[in-house]
Order: C-alpha cells, then sequence, then structure tokens
C-alpha cells in the first residue's frame, strides 16, 4: 500500500507558502512526484539552480529516448518556470536535492519519492525504498518577473540557514535600566549587510598573536545573485565598507584568503593548464581598498580579519 499526506505553512509572511508532505511506503515502480499545473505559458522552459548559484536553462529533449526520465534535471536548491507576457513566475525551494522537470506547458515538478525495482545497474544506490517519508517540504514562492529573483534567493537561504537555538543559564544582570538588564541577545553586526550578500561562515580563531588585546576571526561572504539571473541590479558587483558591518570592535588588519582558508591569495600561485583550443577563461578580480569590499557576482570572498577589542 502507499499513502501520502500534506500540510502547509509560511516561511514568512507574504513571501512563501510551504509545503509538508508523507509519503511511503510506495507501490513497485512507483514514483511520489509533488507537481502544480499551471496556466501559464512556459514552453516547458525549466530553470534549475547549479550547485545552488549558478542558473541553468534546461529546455524538452523531444527525441529522448526516455521521454520522461530523459528530461528529468538535477535541482539541488531550486527551480522555477516563468511566463514573460503575463510577468509571472513560480518557484519551488527544495530542502534537500532532487529531481525536477517541466513536462507540460505551465507544468513543473519534483521527484519526492521512488520505488523502483528494475533499474539500469549504473548507479550504487538500491532504488527499491519501501521507507515511509516525512517532513518532505518544498516552499512555493509566486512573484513577478522583476522580484522573483530575489524572493527566490531570500526563500532558498532561509530554508537552507535556519536559525540555530542555544539554551543555556542566564546570570542576573544589574543594571539601571529593568528593560536592558532583561535583554538576552545581541548581534555581531551593526547593520545588514547588502539583500545581494550573505554571511556564509564566521570563525573565530582566538586571541591575536602578533596584537595584544585584538582577536582574528575569519568570514566569508556570498553574492548570492549569478550574472545570468535575472535580478536587475541585485545581479551586479556590489560595494561596501567591512568595517561598517560588524560590531566586534575596531578592525586593524584583514587578508584575503583563498576559498578554504588555507593560504594568502596575494602569494598562491595558480597552475597554468594546457588548453587544446583558445585559452580565454579569465578570473575576474576585484581591487578592495582597505575595509572597502567589492563583491561580484556569483563571488565567495573569505577574509582573515583582526579586531581590536571595544
Amino acid at each position: 500500500s502507499s499513502s501520502s499526506s500534506n500540510g502547509g505553512g509560511a516561511l514568512e509572511e507574504e513571501s512563501a507558502a510551504e509545503v509538508v508532505t508523507a509519503a511511503g511506503p510506495l507501490k513497485l515502480n512507483s514514483d511520489f512526484v509533488f507537481f502544480m499545473q499551471t496556466p501559464l505559458h512556459t514552453e516547458r522552459v525549466l530553470y534549475t539552480d547549479d550547485n545552488c548559484f549558478d542558473l541553468k536553462r534546461r529546455i524538452v529533449n523531444v527525441n529522448a529516448t526516455e521521454p520522461i526520465a530523459g528530461n528529468y534535471f538535477p535541482v539541488t536548491c531550486s527551480a522555477f518556470i516563468r511566463d514573460e507576457s503575463a510577468d509571472v513566475q513560480i518557484a519551488l525551494v527544495t530542502d534537500r536535492a532532487r529531481g525536477g522537470a517541466s513536462l507540460e506547458n505551465g507544468k513543473i515538478e519534483l521527484m519526492m519519492h521512488r520505488r523502483v525495482v528494475d533499474t539500469d545497474a549504473r548507479g550504487p544506490l538500491d532504488l527499491n525504498d519501501v521507507d515511509f517519508l516525512q517532513d518532505l517540504t518544498n516552499w512555493m514562492v509566486v512573484s513577478n518577473l522583476s522580484t522573483g529573483a530575489l524572493l527566490q534567493r531570500q526563500t532558498q537561504y532561509a530554508a537552507q540557514f535556519p536559525p540555530t537555538l542555544f539554551f543555556g543559564p542566564q546570570e542576573p544582570v544589574q543594571h539601571a535600566d529593568p528593560l536592558w538588564a532583561s535583554r538576552s541577545g545581541r548581534s555581531a553586526l551593526k547593520q545588514p549587510l547588502p539583500p545581494n550578500v550573505h554571511l556564509l561562515s564566521l570563525k573565530d580563531y582566538g586571541a591575536s598573536s602578533s596584537s595584544p588585546g585584538a582577536f582574528t576571526v575569519t568570514v566569508r561572504l556570498a553574492h548570492i545573485f549569478p550574472r545570468n539571473l535575472a535580478a536587475g541590479e541585485l545581479s551586479q558587483p556590489v560595494s561596501f565598507d567591512l568595517a561598517s558591518v560588524f560590531g566586534f570592535g575596531r578592525i586593524t588588519h584583514l587578508e584575503e584568503r583563498t576559498l578554504s582558508d588555507a593560504h594568502a591569495l596575494a602569494t598562491t600561485q595558480r597552475r597554468s593548464w594546457k588548453a587544446a583550443g583558445p585559452a580565454n577563461f579569465a578570473i575576474p578580480t576585484t581591487h578592495d581598498q582597505g575595509t572597502q569590499l567589492t563583491l561580484l557576482p556569483g563571488q565567495i570572498k573569505t577574509l582573515r580579519v583582526e579586531f581590536a577589542s571595544l
């Protein structure tokens, strides 16, 4: 026997609708698909993300040997369809990597669960899955084309990086203002980051070995909009002052590092590879001045920052 159920909620008011599904155990050789059939004219074109950053335009291959399986594509974080004449975009943000397709005009679907006995024996996984899966979550974002990219990315990052809760005893605070004394939280940011910049990681290395009273932090910042995602100004390079963002203290030293934070970027020599054809690929760079940073679309910067305590 097989069963499924749905629930709903909201990730953020007026931005996304949350659909929670449970399914299984499935019958033999059956799939459980979440789909939306709309009156949009999409010409069966599907847009999917590549590693949650880049954007891929997927077109149905009418000559595929397997017309369904041959037109399913990897969906790491999100996928969407759009109708330019109606100025409407519908995006689905997933809680895990799935397969997605747009096999009919105005339709978008995601593979949620499957149980297959006969396979092509080309993968290591056993697809005869008899499990009952619950809390399969998708977020649906309906918008016009001008705001679709922003709402989709905001929903995607809110789903991927939910708040982490910590609990512990609270020491009594003596202060003349009872409202101040009752506060139990603080923010590392003095002001919000630009809407197209995401704080990807923040690692404390403790006290600085070269500057007494200072401490060192590794910061990774990501530009969350690639250039090929039609997001207007959000898909353009963005500049901001790091010193005006963080409230740890005064920045006394800043160094850009490789992505893994293993080496200083200024002293890193990239390998040169022999190309069969013209080698016209150039890695774009920015020239930062002090704490004034510039992030290119889709770029991730790793920084080693030294703060002097306030």
